[in-house]
């Protein structure tokens, strides 16, 4: 089977972004073991192509904010609200 060049390109971008988060979570693992004495939780890399349905609907691209975030957002709106 041939793969096209657009696949090709996916492939290479993925990879590019595997090897970029894979030195971060070196990064952030020393820093957190010797600066806190604490273990880094790694984040989950999660790639896909096409559309997705998120809670608000269609999405064309993923969120990049933490589950824990959105809801800090959430909380601290719901406090402004009148």
């Amino acid at each position: 089977m041939q793969r096209t060049k657009n696949e090709a390109e996916e492939d290479q971008q993925a990879q590019f972004v595997s090897v970029v988060l894979a030195d971060t979570e070196d990064v952030w693992n020393k820093l957190f073991s010797e600066q806190l004495g604490q273990t880094y939780q790694e984040p989950k890399l999660v790639l896909f192509t096409g559309r997705d349905e998120s809670g608000c609907g269609s999405a064309s691209a993923a969120t990049t904010r933490p589950p824990r975030a959105r809801s800090a957002s959430r909380a601290r709106a719901h406090r402004r609200a009148p």
